[in-house]
Order: structure tokens, then C-alpha cells, then sequence
């Protein structure tokens, strides 16, 4: 876990701001009035990096954007009037090869969303989850692309789906019930 650590230029002490953990921190920005720092954090490893404001020095955590694609830069204007951040934007397509040779595989879904794991079924379909819709979702659909539908439908994220050897239940991670 990582934390917001200042050190005092002047004597070298280092001192924590606030007390929150965070599961990374990408990039920070102090704000031109002294008073917060802006970040690209994550406070869960479920999530991408979002925007966040910590008041300095309290440390209190506040964050500014919520949603599934993240963030990886991060920069402020001088009188701290607009930000400018990078957006993590990541597409994924499911291709399905008859043997090992990849020179054999066909794309059977195209890269119009993303995907956080994906199985075959006993009965030869593809199980996976996938933000299709625009939400994620748990999906499943024949090998040659056909027939998808989507299993799912709680809006919450979802990943690394396996479904049970009989082919009656899936597993999958949830973020259910988090803030996003």
C-alpha cells in the first residue's frame, strides 16, 4: 500500500499526510494555492486510477472522477483554474485458434470494449466479462462469436470468470457493493 509522504527540505524530517492507504499512486500535482494536492491514485486494486483531491496538511481524500477506463497523468494550470489528465482508454478482442499455431486464430469478438478474463465452457461456448454494454458485465457466447448475451446486469465490476466443470455455475471477482 502506498501513502503521501512529505519531507521537510530544510531538516530532512518526513512526515505522513493523513492517514489513508492507497493501492497505488500514479502521479501527483501540488495545487497552486497550497492548500491540496491533486493526484492519480487508486485506493482499491480492483480499480483504474482516478483523480483525487487531498486537502494539505489534514490529508483528507476526496475523490474527483469515477469511472472504469482510470487515469495516468495528471498536471494542473498556474492559477489552478483547469486540469489536464490522461485517460487509460484499453479495448480488447477474443480470438479463437483450432490448435496452437496462432496463425490459425480468428477474431470472433472485435475490440470495441474491454474484457478482465474470459474460459471455455464444458459445452464449448466462451464465458467472460466484458463492459459490452458500457457496463461490466459477465458474458457468454458460442466460439464463433455468435449468439452473445450477456449473464450480468448489476453494473458492478466484474473479472477472471471459470465456470464449474459441469457446466452449471461461473465464478467470478466482484467489486460489488464498492464505491465507484
Amino acid at each position: 500500500m502506498a501513502t503521501l509522504v512529505l519531507i521537510n527540505v530544510a531538516d530532512g524530517s518526513i512526515t505522513e499526510i493523513g492517514s489513508q492507504k492507497w493501492a497505488f499512486i500514479d502521479d501527483i500535482v501540488w495545487h497552486p494555492t497550497g492548500d491540496s494536492l491533486l493526484m492519480i491514485a487508486a485506493d482499491d486494486l480492483l480499480f483504474q486510477g482516478q483523480v483525487w483531491e487531498v486537502a494539505y496538511p489534514a490529508g483528507a481524500g476526496r475523490r474527483l472522477t469515477n469511472n472504469l477506463n482510470g487515469h495516468y497523468s495528471i498536471s494542473v494550470t498556474a492559477d489552478g483554474s483547469s486540469i489536464v489528465v490522461g485517460e487509460v482508454y484499453s479495448r480488447s478482442a477474443i480470438w479463437v485458434s483450432p490448435d496452437v499455431n496462432p496463425e490459425n486464430a480468428k477474431s470472433v469478438m472485435s475490440a470495441t470494449a474491454d474484457t478482465w478474463g474470459l474460459g471455455w465452457t464444458p459445452d464449448g461456448r466462451i464465458v467472460f466479462a466484458s463492459d459490452q454494454t458500457g457496463e461490466p458485465e459477465i458474458w457468454i457466447m458460442d466460439a464463433d462469436g455468435s449468439n452473445a448475451r450477456a449473464l450480468t446486469s448489476d453494473r458492478a465490476l466484474k473479472s477472471v470468470p471459470v465456470m464449474s466443470s459441469d457446466g452449471r455455475y461461473i465464478v467470478y471477482s466482484t467489486a460489488r457493493g464498492a464505491d465507484r
